[in-house]
C-alpha cells in the first residue's frame, strides 16, 4: 500500500545479460534516506524494478542535473538504455487522478559496465601452517575498488585484503590458513570471476621424522649421494650430520616430497665415527636421528676394499634382444624383449660360497621379421644359480647357468616345437653404485628337445639391491 505512513520497495534487476547487484528497500517517505544504487550492464540495457501495490507511477531520471526521462508507467518495473556513468532517480506513485501521492527523493544510481577481473600472479608462494604475515604479487588491469579476492581450497573460501601498487596489487594472506593447496579468486562487482589456481602451497606442520637413508657406512675421503626417507620434510629444510666436536653439512640439498629428499655429502677429511642426522624446517620443527650415518677411516694406498658380506635381494628389469638360430638358410626372427629377474645373494663366508646366488628370470618379446613376415611372439621362464665374486671397487663379474622353458610361435609354425626346453649359460658384469645395479652380457640357451638349436640374446638390465 502506498501513501499516508505506508511505503513502498524498490530494488534493481537487470535483463538477461546483465546481473542482479543490489536490494534497496525503500521505507515510508519520512525516512527515506540517499542510498546509492549500483547497476552493471553489458551492453547499455538495465532494468529497474520495485514493488508497490500502487498501479500508475511515475518515473523520472536525471544527469547533471537535466531530467532526461519524465514519463507515466504502468508496472512497476522499467527497461532503460542507460550508458555507464552517474544519474539520479525518483520513482512517484499516481493516484487514480494522475496526481502525486507519494515519492522518493532523488536516489543516486551508477550505471557501470561489467568485466571479467583478469590478472596474472608474479611468484608462487610456498609457507608453512601457521606461518602468517605473508603477501601473494599480482598484476592486473581490470581490477577496480570493489573488486573482492578470495583463496578457495575444495568447499573453503577466504577472503583476502589487498593494496594496489601501480598496476601491482599485494594480497595479504590470513594469518592462519590450513595445509594444503590454494587457488585465488578475483569477483568483480558485476559476478563476473576470474581464477588463478594453486597461486599458494601450505605445508602442513606435522612432525618431522627421518626414516631412512641410503646409505648407512662410508668411507671418508670423497663426496657420496644420500637418500633421505622420512615424513614432514620442507623444500627449506636443513641438513646436518653432527658427532662430538664435528659437523658435516651437504654440499647440496634437494626435496623432491613431503617424505624424500636427496644430498651430496663430502666426507674429504671427515673423522671417523658415527654421525647423528639433524633436521630442521624453518617453521621451527626439529628431528634427529642417531647413529644416521657410520664414517669409516679412509684406505691405505693399495688396500683393496671388500665389500659388505651380507645376503642381499635385488629385482631387475630390462632389456634381452634375441635371436633363434636353426642349422638353415631361412629367414629367423630378431625379438625386442624385455626381461624381469629377481636374485638372491647368498651371503655366506666361505670364500668361495659368498660369490653364490639364484635367480629366477621371465621375459617375452615381438619380431616382425622370420616366418612368413608376420609379428612373431617369444615368452619363457627359468631358473639360475650364479657366481659373482666379492670384490673390491664396483665392478664384479658374473657366471651363470640354469634351465628353463621358452614357447615361439616361429619355432611352433616352423619346426612344430610348441615348447622349448633350454639350458641356459651366460657371463656378464654388474656394476655397483650404492643400491643401484647395472648389468650387462650376453646368454645363450640351447634346447635340448630333439630339435638342436641356439636362442642367443643380450643382458642390458638395471636394479635395485635391498
Amino acid at each position: 500500500m502506498v501513501g499516508g505512513p505506508a511505503g513502498f520497495s524498490l530494488f534493481h534487476c537487470l535483463p538477461k545479460r546483465a546481473a542482479l547487484l543490489l536490494m534497496l528497500l525503500i521505507p515510508a517517505l519520512a525516512s527515506l534516506g540517499q542510498e546509492s544504487s549500483v547497476l552493471m550492464s553489458e551492453e547499455g540495457s538495465v532494468t529497474l524494478r520495485w514493488e508497490s501495490d500502487a498501479s500508475l507511477f511515475r518515473i523520472r531520471i536525471r544527469r547533471d542535473g537535466q531530467v532526461f526521462l519524465d514519463k507515466e508507467h504502468g508496472s512497476n518495473e522499467i527497461r532503460l538504455n542507460l550508458a555507464p556513468g552517474i544519474y539520479e532517480y525518483k520513482i512517484s506513485t499516481l493516484n487514480s487522478f494522475a496526481k502525486e501521492d507519494s515519492s522518493t527523493a532523488w536516489l543516486p544510481l551508477r550505471v557501470r559496465s561489467s568485466r571479467i577481473p583478469h590478472f596474472r600472479l608474479v611468484s608462487h608462494l610456498d609457507i608453512a601452517e601457521g606461518e602468517g604475515g605473508k603477501t601473494l604479487v599480482v598484476e592486473s588491469t581490470k581490477f577496480r575498488e570493489d573488486t573482492s579476492l578470495h583463496l578457495i581450497k575444495s568447499d573453503k573460501r577466504i577472503g583476502a585484503e589487498w593494496q594496489r601498487d601501480g598496476n601491482r596489487y599485494l594480497v595479504r594472506l590470513p594469518d592462519s590458513l590450513e595445509a594444503g593447496r590454494w587457488n585465488l579468486e578475483a569477483r568483480d562487482i558485476s559476478g563476473k570471476t576470474f581464477t588463478v589456481p594453486k597461486v599458494l602451497t601450505v605445508h602442513s606442520a606435522e612432525a618431522l621424522s627421518i626414516h631412512s637413508l641410503s646409505a648407512a657406512e662410508l668411507p671418508s675421503g670423497e663426496i657420496f649421494p644420500i637418500e633421505i626417507v622420512g615424513e614432514g620434510f620442507d623444500k627449506g629444510m636443513s641438513l646436518s650430520f653432527e658427532r662430538a666436536g664435528e659437523a658435516l653439512s651437504p654440499v647440496s640439498t634437494e626435496v623432491f616430497s613431503n617424505g624424500r629428499a636427496l644430498i651430496y655429502l663430502d666426507l674429504t677429511g671427515a673423522a671417523p665415527g658415527d654421525y647423528a642426522l639433524i633436521a630442521g624446517n624453518p617453521n621451527g620443527t626439529q628431528a634427529r636421528f642417531e647413529g644416521a650415518l657410520r664414517v669409516e677411516p679412509a684406505k691405505e694406498s693399495g688396500e683393496a676394499e671388500v665389500a659388505e658380506i651380507k645376503p642381499r635381494v635385488e629385482f631387475h628389469a630390462g632389456y634381452s634382444p634375441m635371436i633363434l638360430l636353426f642349422n638353415s638358410s631361412e629367414q629367423l626372427p630378431v625379438y625386442l624383449a624385455v626381461d624381469i629377474a629377481l636374485l638372491l645373494q647368498s651371503g655366506w663366508e666361505a670364500p668361495f660360497l659368498r660369490g653364490l646366488g639364484a635367480e629366477v628370470r621371465i621375459f617375452g618379446g615381438i619380431s616382425g621379421l622370420g616366418f612368413n613376415e608376420n609379428a612373431q611372439l617369444i615368452f619363457g621362464l627359468d631358473a639360475s644359480i650364479y657366481y659373482r665374486p666379492v670384490l673390491g671397487g664396483p665392478v664384479a663379474p658374473v657366471f651363470l647357468v640354469g634351465a628353463g622353458l621358452v614357447q615361439s610361435n616361429y619355432a611352433a609354425v616352423a619346426r612344430g616345437i610348441n615348447v622349448i626346453s633350454v639350458l641356459r649359460t651366460g657371463i656378464g658384469m654388474d656394476i655397483v653404485r650404492n643400491r643401484w645395479v647395472t648389468r650387462i652380457g650376453v646368454g645363450t640357451n640351447i634346447s635340448f628337445d630333439e630339435n638342436t638349436f641356439l636362442i642367443y640374446s643380450l643382458m642390458l638390465r638395471q636394479g635395485l639391491r635391498y
